[in-house]
């Protein structure tokens, strides 16, 4: 069986301040989705501590493509989440995680 990993990993503690900053007041969460499954899932099989985290806003009208064939996202959300994610990234770095 494949574990989780802890909620108050520094990790998770980063991407709460990313979102904080950048979002404020934004409600994040639930950070389990059971419905989802990302690349992390190989990597955990085979005992590396993974997160699974998308940083795209996803508008409401495409939602109707996700989980399906050609699944996709609008471009502004799509060039906003590489933003995030890179800043994320950077964050993660600086702090030694």
């Amino acid at each position: 069986a494949v574990k989780g990993r802890p909620a108050d990993h520094p990790v998770m503690r980063a991407i709460a301040e990313q979102l904080r900053d950048e979002h404020p007041g934004t409600p994040s969460g639930p950070f389990f989705l059971p419905a989802t499954g990302t690349d992390s899932r190989f990597l955990r099989a085979r005992g590396i501590p993974s997160y699974g985290f998308s940083p795209f806003l996803i508008l409401t009208t495409d939602t109707v493509h996700v989980d399906n064939p050609n699944e996709r996202i609008a471009l502004p959300g799509y060039s906003q989440g590489v933003g995030f994610y890179a800043r994320l990234v950077e964050r993660i770095a600086q702090a030694g995680g």
